[in-house]
């Protein structure tokens, strides 16, 4: 019997090593279906902050990039979260915070979507296996406001 101890504690020793390490790999990147970390000036309101006519414009300019998305993988797949981003923050910069954390941090690469209508913006990402999808649609700043809506739309996970 002690060798039957002394063999499973060192099973269990390998066993520990190899999930320590495993989980210590994993530590320098969030799995592909995490919600991206919003960069500053970018919230997640608990409402939409915006009133009809916005929302009317703002739905114009992410549904056709929901289709698009959603014409490959099923609508099930798809979450779409609604955003505020400081009209303080230029359009380049918040891509370029995008750009860092999505293709430099994950390994994912630009996805080209249709166009936006409108005075709208869109900047796509897909990760290198294919299997999951980033989007992120604005609208330009109302002159006077503070706020813009920022939709993202992706296959990452509702529990993020």
């Amino acid at each position: 019997m002690p060798t039957l101890r002394v063999l499973t504690a060192r099973t269990l020793s390998l066993l520990a090593g190899v999930v320590i390490g495993s989980a210590a790999s994993g530590c320098s990147s969030p799995p592909e279906s995490d919600l991206p970390v919003w960069p500053s000036g970018v919230e997640q309101p608990s409402e939409y902050p915006f009133g009809d006519v916005v929302m009317v414009r703002d739905q114009r300019a992410w549904g056709p990039v929901f289709d698009s998305m959603a014409s490959g993988l099923g609508n099930e797949r798809i979450t779409v979260v609604h955003l505020t981003v400081s009209a303080e923050i230029s359009v380049e910069v918040l891509q370029r915070e995008f750009d860092e954390q999505m293709i430099e941090g994950r390994g994912w690469r630009l996805a080209p979507y249709p166009d936006p209508a409108g005075e709208a913006w869109v900047r796509g990402y897909r990760s290198s296996d294919g299997r999951h999808m980033l989007a992120l649609v604005g609208l330009e700043p109302q002159v006077g406001t503070g706020v813009a809506p920022l939709t993202a739309i992706g296959t990452f996970s509702r529990n993020s």
